[in-house]
Parts: C-alpha cells; sequence; structure tokens
C-alpha cells in the first residue's frame, strides 16, 4: 500500500483517536500531522498488518510527550456539533457527551487510551495490546475495568 493510501485511510480515525486523547480539535491535528510524519520516516521498516496500532501508538506517544512537555491539561469543551432537528435532543444529546467526557476523564489515561481504542476505534485486543504494548490478557482487562467503571459511574448518575 502507498503511503497516501495509508493516510487517507487512517487520518481520520487517528485524528478522532487524538481528539479523544487531548479534548483540542488543533492539537488533536498536530498529533495526527506528528504521527504520520514519523511514520513516513520510518515507511521502509513498517509492517502492514500492525500499520494502524503503530499509528494509533505513535498519536498516543506524542500526546503523552506533550503533557510531560507542557504539563497542561485542557477541559473538553462544553457545546457540541447538534446535527440534530431540535434543540432539546441536540441539548441532550450535548448533555450526555459531557458526562461521557467527564467519565473519561476519571479513568486512569491507560484505561482510557484501551478504551477508546476499542470502543471508538475499533481496534482488536491483539492491536490494543501492540499500540499499547501490553500483553493481550492485560488488555482484555484493561477494557473490560474501564467499561466496568463507566459503568459504575452511570448507575451512580441515575440513582442522584
Amino acid at each position: 500500500m502507498e503511503f497516501h493510501q495509508v493516510y487517507e485511510r487512517y487520518a481520520p480515525a487517528v485524528q478522532r483517536f487524538a481528539f479523544w486523547l487531548c479534548g483540542d480539535v488543533h492539537l488533536a491535528q498536530d498529533l495526527t500531522s506528528e504521527a504520520f510524519v514519523r511514520a513516513w520516516l520510518r515507511w521502509d521498516d513498517l509492517r502492514q498488518p500492525t500499520l494502524r496500532a503503530y499509528l494509533f501508538a505513535i498519536t498516543r506517544n506524542l500526546y503523552l510527550e506533550d503533557r510531560r512537555k507542557y504539563g497542561r491539561e485542557q477541559a473538553m469543551e462544553d457545546h457540541w456539533p447538534a446535527g440534530l432537528p431540535s434543540p432539546q435532543a441536540a441539548a441532550e444529546q450535548a448533555e450526555q457527551l459531557a458526562w461521557v467526557a467527564e467519565a473519561l476523564a476519571g479513568l486512569k489515561p491507560h484505561e482510557r487510551h484501551a478504551l477508546l481504542l476499542r470502543a471508538v476505534e475499533g481496534l482488536s485486543y491483539a492491536e490494543i495490546a501492540a499500540a499499547l504494548n501490553l500483553t493481550l490478557s492485560t488488555a482484555k482487562v484493561t477494557v473490560h475495568r474501564a467499561r466496568l467503571k463507566l459503568l459504575l459511574a452511570r448507575q451512580h448518575l441515575e440513582e442522584e
């Protein structure tokens, strides 16, 4: 596969993952661009079956490097594009998304990363393990624990 085909195929997913990591559209674009630059520089060494996981791993590492370097943590924006016909439906969707963002922020970083790779990007457990440098069983347990924590947080919210 040619590099431009890889970019067209994976860039939206990588940028979406980067956005969920950092909550900033511009930083997500920067992380995506840098991830593909690094992949391009090592293009001859990359294996096609693990390319997707490799791109997510690069993106995650760049995000963590950015966090260490600048020590910044930004809240996700309160407003979301509606796309729904009624204002009430848009408000409910925004409330749910804000809750999800807050609940995700409450997870440990490795749990959040694993859950996002599984739920949002649809990676297999093997790909998650490769991207996060975990064993297969640890990747499965991490995703399970993250889901369980979100479920418990949701139940707690409904009780209030």
